[in-house]
């Protein structure tokens, strides 16, 4: 079966309410995924998802050479990070 990565950015600089104009706003944009996280599920089609920690959190691990290199992040020069992630 094909699968299919679908990933939602938020903002890097935390906000109260993210990228929302105010509480209510969040609140509804939650509620609006959980309607969709509960129609994946019911069409067969959900698989796994989730979110991520704050960017501010983040660990930057290099595997290119022989052994991997992990060290403190994040080291963002974007204004976004990847906030979650479904498998479908």
């Amino acid at each position: 079966m094909t699968r299919y990565l679908m990933s939602f950015f938020g903002p890097a600089e935390y906000k109260e309410y993210g990228n929302y104009p105010s509480e209510e706003a969040m609140k509804q944009a939650l509620a609006d995924t959980g309607v969709f996280n509960q129609r994946l599920q019911e069409e067969g089609y959900w698989v796994f998802a989730d979110g991520l920690a704050p960017a501010t959190s983040a660990t930057v691990v290099d595997g290119q050479g022989a052994e991997p290199v992990v060290t403190d992040g994040p080291y963002l020069e974007s204004k976004e990070y990847l906030g979650g992630f479904w498998i479908i």
